[in-house]
């Protein structure tokens, strides 16, 4: 699809309060501490705003930060990196300059760059101490976090949260309330109670299994690209992003056709190579270990979301992936999510903390950026087949951003946040 240049948009601007403390005596409740709604917690308190985050799993800063193959490296680029615009988000993880296309018939590599320079990198940083990072930030902001907290149930039109911590029954009562849960959001079955708002979630067909190729093999990988191996047939292929140890996260990506959906690709150690030597040869030859690893490893799927209605009630709204979620093919995911989070505060701090004019102009913005989102990353689902694989440098640097102005042009909802995001 085409993207949009980067230059001034012909549509009406929304523009900052100076006033630091534009959403001061504001009360905001916000479910779930991913980075969606810590980026909300940590924006939001900065201008004076009381936040609080309920959160159901543990303290990720109390946590074990290191690559469990339960998650996944979650890659920011510079709108990511420039919407926080605080160094700390970014610690623990590893720039990568590039791609490295794993030959499958030559054995060679391709490198290719991903520009010319110092600030055209992704950072590939494990999900763990991104969210660590993040808790820091907004703790560090002011904001209130509420880890090992189970949210029961939510009132977006009273701005209300019901929630349980430590056995007993509390109730949050504010100005607004922000879902940033995820995929399988609490606010979903709500979407179609406000102004008939819909809700579209559908499996990509390819699912995955994670793994860790060790430092110790992984020395011989390029620390600063981003690895794609090939499979022996088309529906299989694997990506692997470096971690600062020198290990490899990878991804084992497949239809895994010749197996009952919902069966296990890596039954046994020994199935596991028989498997991977078969579909994967290049990754047992990088890491023969990694076979013993794979066996009980989940098998996932990704999923492309979109709600037509990110706005609950007169009072709420979903932020991240609660409300629009897709697979990381083109590696948007935790970057739009991030921006989600600081466009909605800084519509809110432009339109002096009222939700009656904030969360219209949000609802338009992100439904406009949901199409010309999804759009783009449905039609790079089998890039490692195609243009990627065969011509590697073959990145649009400004595809992001540019997505990010198509939007503000469809929806005439210019936000401010756009001002500080450049590539």
């Amino acid at each position: 699809m085409a993207l949009t240049e980067s230059k001034p948009l012909p549509v009406e601007r929304v523009d900052m309060a100076a006033d630091d403390q534009a959403l001061a005596g504001m009360s905001i409740g916000v479910v779930g501490a991913g980075p969606a709604g810590l980026a909300v917690a940590a924006a939001a308190h900065n201008y004076g705003a009381k936040v609080t985050v309920f959160e159901e799993l543990q303290d990720p800063r109390r946590g074990d930060l290191r690559y469990t193959g339960k998650s996944f490296n979650l890659t920011l680029n510079n709108i990511g990196r420039q919407a926080v615009g605080d160094p700390r988000v970014w610690d623990g993880g590893v720039a990568v300059h590039g791609r490295a296309v794993h030959d499958l018939e030559t054995g060679k590599v391709r490198y290719a760059s991903y520009g010319g320079g110092s600030e055209d990198h992704l950072t590939s940083i494990p999900r763990p101490a991104l969210q660590r990072n993040l808790a820091i930030i907004a703790s560090d902001a002011g904001a209130a976090l509420k880890f090992d907290t189970k949210v029961v149930d939510i009132d977006p039109d009273k701005a209300t949260i019901e929630y349980q911590q430590g056995g007993a029954c509390n109730t949050f009562s504010g100005d607004m309330i922000v879902v940033a849960d995820g995929l399988h959001s609490c606010a979903d079955k709500m979407v179609a109670k406000f102004e008939g708002g819909d809700l579209n979630i559908r499996r990509d067909p390819k699912d995955y299994v994670t793994a860790t190729i060790s430092p110790d093999a992984g020395q011989f990988l390029s620390p600063h690209h981003l690895h794609y191996w090939h499979g022996s047939n088309n529906h299989s292929y694997t990506i692997g992003v470096p971690n600062l140890d020198g290990s490899i996260s990878v991804l084992f990506i497949s239809d895994f056709n010749d197996i009952a959906d919902g069966a296990h690709p890596f039954p046994d150690a020994s199935g596991a190579r028989e498997r991977l030597a078969r579909d994967f040869p290049q990754l047992l030859e990088a890491d023969p270990t990694i076979a013993d690893q794979l066996p009980g490893r989940i098998r996932g799927r990704f999923h492309y979301k979109a709600t037509t209605h990110f706005v609950l009630g007169s009072a709420g709204v979903k932020v991240g992936d609660s409300g629009r979620a897709a697979p990381p093919w083109a590696g948007f995911g935790a970057n739009t999510a991030i921006y989600s989070a600081y466009s909605l505060v800084d519509l809110l701090v432009a339109n002096n903390g009222d939700p009656g004019l904030t969360l219209p102009m949000y609802q338009d913005h992100h439904c406009a950026l949901s199409a010309e989102l999804l759009e783009f990353v449905d039609d790079h689902g089998d890039f490692l087949s195609g243009r990627v694989a065969l011509n590697p440098g073959d990145r649009a640097k400004p595809a992001l951003l540019g997505l990010l102005q198509a939007a503000a042009i469809k929806s005439n909802v210019y936000v401010p946040t756009l001002d500080r995001l450049q590539l």
